[in-house]
């Protein structure tokens, strides 16, 4: 047992163990942002705030992970990473003091660094994890006139909302895309451990109405072939 997946679920298993995660939060399996152009292996939202969880297996290599977690410090109040017990060392130099370092010894976790919160301050993270129709919501909401329902230029618009505001927004929207897997998964788990077979569930987000934006389409549609060049 020491293959990415697998770490996963005793990722999860510690979470719930040690109520980091209850069914009142959400939990992301393969959260994509950026444009579906960067990818974190776990993330979760607790008490308005957002993890993201980063995994290597023994399997892996850690050449790219000095550039990953640059880019997860940008997007991620707190970062985590859980690696097996051969990269340690290395990660240990690697990373800064802020992110938490796991270790995966090949059957449990032991945490060797706690790392520290430091929240997420720009506009144009919480921005860009939310759809044409979250931004047309968010600008009715708030009473903001729009003439076009271009991406870029609704997301100029709600770039004038407090920093606060966009991240309660960003959140409600991912909740509002996720919760039903999410809800699923804790159902499934509640008398258990947590499987591999439950991951799937944790990737599952609400399809839009079929009347949509093109942005929103052209969205999915560069989402699919991201997951396909990972294929």
């Amino acid at each position: 047992m020491g293959l990415e997946i697998d770490i996963k679920s005793i990722v999860l298993n510690y979470l719930i163990e040690k109520q980091m995660i209850s069914s009142n939060d959400l939990v992301i399996n393969e959260f994509t942002y950026g444009n579906f152009s960067r990818r974190v292996d776990l993330a979760f939202i607790k008490n308005n705030e957002i993890y993201g969880i980063e995994i290597k297996s023994e399997f892996d290599t850690l050449n790219r992970l000095d550039g990953q977690v640059k880019e997860y410090l940008k997007v991620f109040d707190k970062v985590i990473v859980a690696v097996a017990t051969k990269h340690l060392e290395h990660a240990l130099k690697l990373l800064p003091e802020s992110v938490a370092l796991w270790e995966f010894n090949g059957e449990r976790l032991k945490v060797v660094r706690r790392g520290r919160k430091v929240k997420i301050r720009d506009k144009s993270t919480f921005i860009d994890v939310m759809r044409v129709a979250d931004l047309i919501k968010v600008s009715n909401g708030f009473g903001l006139s729009y003439e076009t329902k271009n991406r870029h230029e609704l997301s100029k618009i709600v770039s004038n909302l407090p920093v606060t505001k966009l991240r309660e927004a960003a959140f409600k929207a991912l909740f509002s895309r996720y919760s039903d897997g999410v809800r699923l998964f804790f159902s499934n788990v509640k008398h258990r451990r947590v499987e591999n077979g439950d991951l799937t569930t944790l990737s599952l987000n609400r399809k839009e109405p079929t009347s949509r934006d093109l942005s929103d389409i052209l969205e999915d549609l560069n989402k699919n072939l991201f997951e396909l060049s990972l294929s």
